[in-house]
């Protein structure tokens, strides 16, 4: 029993370091770091014209959208950027023009704001080996372009849920900060973080189940989601520990928020 027991242990070990040397193989050969470099740039170009499809989409159900994402954003890039962003922001929905001007600015903003998915779609293909089938390029481009506003769409409808969500939690752990303030403070930051990660994988679930030319197994799907989340969530607290030792924000002053995108 003892020796099944220990030749199991060392079966499990012995995957367990296949895979990680598969994945760093794998990350070498598909050239990871100039896709999400490729990634990277289409961001700094779509940030703002998405979060602007979101604000818009925040505003046709009376959903103080935009408030909300500047306080998510805040811990994760801080506040000299987080405050950049929002006058980018407010200074491209004030700018007065006419109406046939507010539909080209609109279809100029679902063209930007869908680029980064149609850019994740090109990267996940290359790095799966998928090639797509053969089709006529214009009909495919606005195939992918409706299905990476749609991607949009839900993305925004999720966050609207997310944040009534918090919002209750926020108003109820209200009536008991005064009696149990310490049990309070820790359910809304242990929920806080249950709720961000549900949704992050929720979004990694559709990207990676709708984007790619393939069909690809519901239980790949997830698992690919839940690593990936956990990878972000990583990373996330690094870029937050890296922003509150390096003060971007004062070092690049208005340009700071392409100096955290592009990392």
């Amino acid at each position: 029993m003892k020796i099944h027991s220990e030749r199991k242990k060392r079966l499990s070990l012995s995957l367990l370091f296949k895979i990680i040397k598969d994945t760093v193989w794998g990350f070498i050969d598909d050239s990871v770091m100039r896709l999400s470099a490729s990634l990277a740039y289409a961001t700094l170009f779509s940030i703002i014209p998405f979060l602007s499809l979101l604000v818009t989409v925040g505003v046709f159900f009376h959903m103080d959208l935009a408030n909300q994402l500047y306080v998510q954003l805040q811990p994760i890039v801080g506040p000299e950027v987080t405050e950049a962003l929002r006058s980018i922001i407010e200074n491209a929905e004030n700018t007065d023009s006419s109406r046939s001007a507010a539909f080209v600015s609109l279809g100029i903003s679902i063209l930007g704001a869908t680029t980064i998915f149609a850019e994740i779609q090109s990267s996940l293909n290359s790095i799966w080996g998928i090639k797509a089938v053969p089709k006529k390029s214009w009909l495919k481009f606005i195939k992918n372009r409706i299905l990476s506003f749609s991607i949009i769409l839900v993305f925004a409808f999720i966050l609207l849920i997310t944040f009534t969500i918090t919002n209750i939690i926020g108003e109820l752990s209200q009536k008991f900060i005064f009696k149990y303030p310490e049990v309070a403070d820790s359910l809304v930051k242990v929920v806080g973080i249950i709720i961000n990660m549900s949704v992050t994988t929720i979004i990694f679930t559709l990207i990676f189940k709708i984007l790619p030319d393939a069909k690809i197994k519901s239980k790949d799907v997830c698992i690919g989601a839940v690593v990936t989340t956990i990878l972000l969530l990583i990373g996330q607290w690094g870029i937050s520990f890296y922003i509150g030792i390096a003060n971007v924000g004062t070092v690049y002053g208005a340009a700071a928020f392409m100096v955290v995108f592009v990392t």
